[in-house]
């Protein structure tokens, strides 16, 4: 599907009343705002205060990673708050008919395209997001990929690989969640993978064996240098 920048709407998530997310964000917002992305917004995230569990009353994705925090309740109210986050997003997405943005506090906008054809999920912050701390410096970070410019696969040798013994085992999985556009199929597919398989973590529950993975080289987004860590708890 093709996307054009010009008429690109899209949403950047963060914490309402959490002042460094609100600090984060409004630089996020800057720097999209500084490559000519021109419906771009502000959005308050769904929190463990304002979640509405009813609204996807699906089980969890057996032996999945959200499963594995169901007993320590502040974690996982706040990963199943960035699941319905990513439903909600997906619903928007298949109520506008066309693809959309969505980017967390911390992704930071570097480069821009005028446009790009992509099929379901395309990510924006591949080329620094192994380089990130929460990854094993020595499994992750040495891994290297000639990437062609412009849209790209992910490739099928990509370190990130569902561990979990799901129904998604050994699918590769996004580095996280921190900007990608969604087209309508892709949104489509997930909330089809939700009802027939169950709430999964959301960078697990987007994975190559339930829609198409792309990125963007080189990247048009990299990261704040703080992670706030706030899909922990906070």
């Amino acid at each position: 599907m093709l996307v054009n920048k010009d008429s690109l709407e899209g949403r950047i998530l963060y914490i309402q009343g959490h002042k460094k997310s609100e600090e984060q964000a409004r630089r996020s917002f800057n720097s999209f705002v500084l490559n000519k992305f021109k419906n771009i917004k502000l959005v308050p995230g769904i929190t463990p205060e304002t979640l509405k569990i009813d609204k996807f009353p699906y089980e969890l994705t057996k032996n999945g990673r959200l499963e594995s925090f169901f007993k320590k309740n502040k974690k996982y109210l706040s990963k199943l708050s960035c699941v319905h986050n990513t439903l909600y997003f997906c619903i928007k997405v298949l109520e506008k008919n066309k693809p959309m943005l969505s980017a967390e506090h911390d992704c930071i906008c570097i480069d821009s395209f005028e446009s790009i054809e992509i099929e379901d999920f395309c990510f924006l912050n591949f080329d620094t997001a192994l380089t990130k701390d929460c990854y094993d410096k020595g499994k992750y970070q040495k891994y290297e990929i000639i990437s062609q410019p412009g849209i790209n696969h992910f490739p099928k040798n990509y370190p990130l690989q569902c561990r979990y013994k799901s129904v998604y085992y050994k699918s590769v999985l996004p580095p996280g969640l921190a900007g990608y556009i969604l087209t309508p199929s892709g949104a489509k597919k997930i909330l089809e993978a939700v009802k027939l398989n169950g709430l999964e973590q959301c960078d697990f529950l987007i994975n190559s064996s339930t829609l198409k993975l792309e990125y963007i080289s080189p990247s048009i987004c990299t990261y704040n240098p703080v992670n706030l860590k706030t899909s922990h708890g906070f």
